[in-house]
């Protein structure tokens, strides 16, 4: 049998590895979302209690990187184009999966409308009937914590049950960390697949960085999954949420900084850490400029005073900033002590032959 082009048995495990250990972190995101299709086939809907938490993304998330594991012997036919055409196709099936499971309906009968960010009713307390698209639920179970929903009670009062009028702009931060996470995923895939293919240990570092990044990343993920960080729906976060809520935005930016500068260790200081640095300053921002789409130009606010409070002009509050700048000084932090960079000139003459003095 031969993967990636050559006949080695280190390929060859470390395919079935692969693909065997992103089979296993998928179950929970895949087995539940063909058991939601499968009831929205036979019924034309799903109950409340038959959605499962986090399908979406996360399972169109894992079809895309088992689509890209188990691909990859063909995919390295395509020599240099490997990993630009193996992203693009992941990229091309997340979305259409992504909208496949969003258009999932969800029965909603008898339970009582709330706008997201006021957990007021948003038209009236009459019982809401019908059905809605799993995306709008799954907004909801994004925003109102278990406290919230104990204290709604009163709100809803039927069965403790409600449903959120949801904004698509949450879809921002949903979409953008989904490319991220695919991203990382894939390359780190592609990088361990090619350093076996070629026989080439000369780049163990940079994956390395690109593990330890990903890793990150996905246990930050997870982690905000199963805790939803403690947040509420009030504007003003409880310590320990703003916290933790702070701890994502500054691991999201490092991790996405942190790979991209694993691809460049070895040019020059400039480029090597100046452009990962900016690059996870801008990570950070766009999340912020998510949620504040998300809430009308609004953030939620790390605490009370004037160094939670959103500057004149701006929606970001001196914490915000301080977040983002942790971001970037991280990613400087973690490749200025890990990775070897020359100056410009170095670098330019290492590429200039030597005049010849015979």
């Amino acid at each position: 049998m031969e993967i990636y082009g050559i006949d080695n048995r280190y390929n060859r495990r470390f395919y079935i590895i692969s693909l065997a250990a992103l089979v296993v972190l998928s179950a929970y995101p895949l087995i539940n979302g063909i058991r939601m299709v499968y009831f929205s086939t036979i019924n034309g809907a799903i109950e409340q209690g038959q959605y499962a938490k986090y399908v979406v993304p996360y399972a169109a998330i894992c079809i895309s990187l088992l689509f890209f594991a188990a691909l990859q012997p063909v995919f390295f036919k395509l020599k240099r184009f490997t990993f630009p055409a193996g992203i693009a196709l992941s990229f091309g099936l997340f979305f259409a999966a992504e909208l496949f499971f969003e258009a999932i309906q969800v029965r909603v009968t008898g339970t009582t409308l709330i706008d997201a960010s006021s957990m007021a009713p948003a038209v009236s307390n009459t019982p809401v009937t019908g059905a809605a698209t799993v995306d709008v639920w799954q907004a909801f179970l994004c925003v109102a914590s278990p406290a919230v929903r104990e204290q709604s009670l009163a709100i809803a009062p039927r069965d403790g049950l409600f449903y959120v009028l949801g904004s698509s702009a949450y879809k921002f931060h949903c979409y953008m960390i989904s490319l991220i996470l695919i991203t990382m995923v894939c390359g780190l895939v592609y990088s361990i697949a090619k350093i076996l293919r070629d026989n080439n240990t000369a780049r163990n570092k940079p994956v390395v960085l690109r593990g330890i990044s990903t890793a990150a990343l996905v246990a930050i993920c997870i982690f905000a999954n199963a805790t939803g960080f403690f947040r509420e729906a009030a504007p003003v976060q409880t310590p320990l949420a703003a916290a933790l809520t702070g701890a994502f935005f500054v691991v999201l930016g490092a991790a996405a900084g942190v790979y991209a500068g694993s691809y460049l260790t070895g040019k020059s200081v400039r480029l090597g850490i100046g452009a990962p640095v900016l690059l996870s300053l801008c990570v950070s921002v766009l999340m912020y400029a998510g949620e504040a789409a998300m809430m009308g130009g609004e953030l939620y606010l790390f605490g009370e005073g004037w160094f939670f409070r959103g500057l004149p002009g701006i929606v970001l509050a001196p914490a915000d900033i301080l977040v983002v700048l942790l971001s970037g000084g991280l990613t400087w932090l973690v490749l200025g002590l890990t990775c070897k960079y020359g100056s410009r000139s170095a670098i330019t003459a290492a590429r200039v032959p030597a005049p010849d003095r015979a």
